[in-house]
């Protein structure tokens, strides 16, 4: 189980029973046992309510959705009130020793703000862990597949590099850096792993002159990748290792990939 599960039953089969203890419950039970199971079971939605949707709400990168928050806070709050004004049958003596409000209606709203302050509280932590967690299992991902691409590099072109102009530059670009080159007209945009994009203005013909034979490969009109890169194939596209696109396969180009 999860953390956020364990505080889930931890709260209601020992923080709420245990609040729902401090009440004279057996005596209410008494007089309104309908009641008394009606103010529990809300007690236990509200929580649940704001622990799932609430807290989403309020953590949401989209702000429109935060008067929906509030909104919901509010909401629950109307309906506590609704149920709080039912008389559950409480005995006058007992009443006229209440202070400000029926003993049934303190009872009530202390369990509203502790359930509504406990079901945000844990989403948004319950949350929060969650992104972490997934965070760092990307990331692991992603570690994993940057020492995939540097190993295959590595064993398929070593250090070597080409040599480009940009714009008035002479870039030196490794070959085990390059993902994929893409043709634009007169010019080609050449993909890397670090760094921005580089254009230099040649043809993809002439760019691919400078590269070692064998090493990478021309899939489409528009597209030279590298052969070790490959991670899977089909009739219509490449998927590469560490590139976040597939790259189209043209027809003329099909042999290339055999």
């Amino acid at each position: 189980m999860r953390p956020g599960s364990w505080i889930d039953l931890a709260l209601c089969i020992a923080v709420l029973p245990a609040l729902l203890v401090i009440f004279p419950i057996e005596e209410w039970a008494g007089w309104n046992a309908v009641y008394v199971l009606v103010c529990t079971a809300w007690s236990y939605l509200n929580y649940f309510l704001h622990r799932r949707v609430s807290a989403l709400l309020l953590l949401s990168p989209r702000r429109k959705l935060l008067p929906l928050f509030f909104a919901l806070v509010f909401i629950s709050g109307v309906v506590t009130f609704l149920i709080g004004i039912y008389e559950p049958g409480i005995p006058r003596e007992v009443l006229e020793k209440a202070p400000r409000l029926d003993p049934h209606q303190q009872a009530l709203w202390i369990l509203y703000i502790v359930t509504t302050f406990c079901g945000v509280a844990i989403g948004v932590l319950d949350t929060r862990n969650r992104q972490l967690e997934s965070f760092k299992r990307d990331t692991q991902a992603a570690d994993t597949v940057r020492g995939e691409v540097d190993l295959r590099g590595s064993e398929a072109v070593g250090g070597e590099e080409v040599t480009v102009k940009a714009g008035y530059q002479t870039v030196h670009i490794p070959l085990s850096d390059i993902q994929y080159a893409e043709s634009r007209g007169n010019y080609v945009c050449i993909h890397r792993d670090h760094g921005e994009d580089i254009v230099t203005q040649m043809t993809m013909k002439a760019f691919t002159e400078l590269l070692p034979e064998g090493k990478f490969l021309r899939v489409h009109r528009s597209f030279l990748i590298p052969a070790w890169r490959i991670e899977s194939r089909s009739a219509l596209a490449v998927r590469l290792v560490g590139v976040g696109r597939d790259i189209p396969v043209g027809r003329a180009h099909k042999e290339n990939l055999k």
